[in-house]
Formats: C-alpha cells, sequence, structure tokens
C-alpha cells in the first residue's frame, strides 16, 4: 500500500466517526397510536393497547397469583429510544401499593444496573383518568448523552375483575413518559382478568 494512502485513512475515519456521532441524534419513541388500538387477549387477561405496539410474551409469574404481558413500542428508526412496558394481572392477595411498587422497581433497577444515581424524584402524574406514579433519577456516571442518563420507572393500576388488580409500568427513560403514559391510560381503561383455572 502506498504510505501517503495509509497516513490519510485513519484521517479519513476519524472525520467519519466525528461527522456520524454529530448526525445521530436520539429521539423519543412515537407516540402511541391509540385512536387504532391492538387487542390482547389470553388465558383471561384481556385490554388494548397502541396500534404501533406489540405484544412480546406472556406468562404466568412463578410462586405468585401474577400474570404478566411484555409490550414493546415499534421502532421505527434507528434514532428512536426503545420503549418497552409490562402489564401485570395480580390477585388482591398479592398485589402491591402502586408508590410502594415503585420505590421497589427503582431500588431492583439501580441495584441492577450498579450506576450511581443522584435524588429519585416520586411525581403524581395524570394521564386520562388514571394516576400514575412516575419516578426520575439521574446516572451520574452515564456517558451516553443525558437522554439515556436520565431513567424512569412509571407504575399505573387499575381493578380488573373480582379479586385482582392490574398493574401497568415501565422501567425506562424520561424522555418517554408522555408516551407511556398514554399507553397506560389506554390500556388500564380497558384490562380486564378471568383467570381460566377459575
Amino acid at each position: 500500500m502506498d504510505y501517503r494512502i495509509a497516513a490519510v485513512v485513519p484521517v479519513l475515519l476519524l472525520l467519519a466517526s466525528t461527522a456520524m456521532a454529530q448526525e445521530f441524534k436520539a429521539r423519543p419513541a412515537d407516540a402511541p397510536q391509540v385512536d387504532r388500538p391492538k387487542a390482547f387477549s389470553a388465558n383471561g387477561l384481556a385490554f388494548k393497547y397502541p396500534g404501533n405496539w406489540n405484544a412480546v410474551s406472556h406468562e404466568q409469574v412463578e410462586g405468585s397469583s401474577c400474570y404478566n404481558v411484555y409490550l414493546e413500542a415499534d421502532k421505527t428508526e434507528f434514532e428512536v429510544l426503545n420503549l418497552d412496558a409490562h402489564v401485570i394481572a395480580c390477585q388482591n392477595a398479592d398485589a402491591p401499593v402502586p408508590r410502594e411498587y415503585v420505590d421497589y422497581l427503582v431500588t431492583a433497577t439501580q441495584t441492577d444496573d450498579g450506576g450511581e444515581y443522584d435524588r429519585t424524584e416520586v411525581l403524581s402524574r395524570q394521564y386520562g383518568k388514571h394516576e400514575l406514579f412516575a419516578a426520575h433519577y439521574q446516572n451520574e456516571v452515564e456517558a451516553v448523552g443525558p437522554l439515556y442518563s436520565q431513567h424512569l420507572v412509571m407504575v399505573g393500576s387499575a381493578a380488573c375483575g373480582g379479586e385482582w388488580t392490574c398493574y401497568a409500568y415501565t422501567q425506562n427513560l424520561q424522555a418517554n413518559e408522555p408516551m407511556a403514559g398514554k399507553a397506560f391510560a389506554l390500556i388500564l381503561d380497558t384490562v380486564k382478568y378471568s383467570p381460566t383455572n377459575e
């Protein structure tokens, strides 16, 4: 190889990677299509969820009465932040208080991540007729930009039939809070649970 070319290649690669970094701008998840909902129904659990979300899996939670559904929002572009959520039905005897559930999920998330976090602020949010609890905290050592360092845990609940309470929750990023909140309002408005083994 011509040594002059060999010397130029690393410079060109550096310029290209710098340009890509400058062009890449992460953005929140797309608005949930609550006016064109999909319907989930399995094992007695039924609810509507945004048309641009997908039900990925559902299963009984081992060792409890709870039944869990995992949802993901469509990711239309690489720059779009991931947004996922859970819908979980629990017998009232096993059902946590939503505000306490937020604290539990925050502790679990921070322990798993192993980051260094600032003070957690828990806020009451109103989406439709539902009160959601949103915990905001920041990872002080996150090095990939402010959107990725500003974390969110959000929980909402609704009575969903007989002795059952249903929850919608996410462990995500603060930039996605409005999208999650609108989706949760739809889910909690429509969720019903009548376990098939009763």
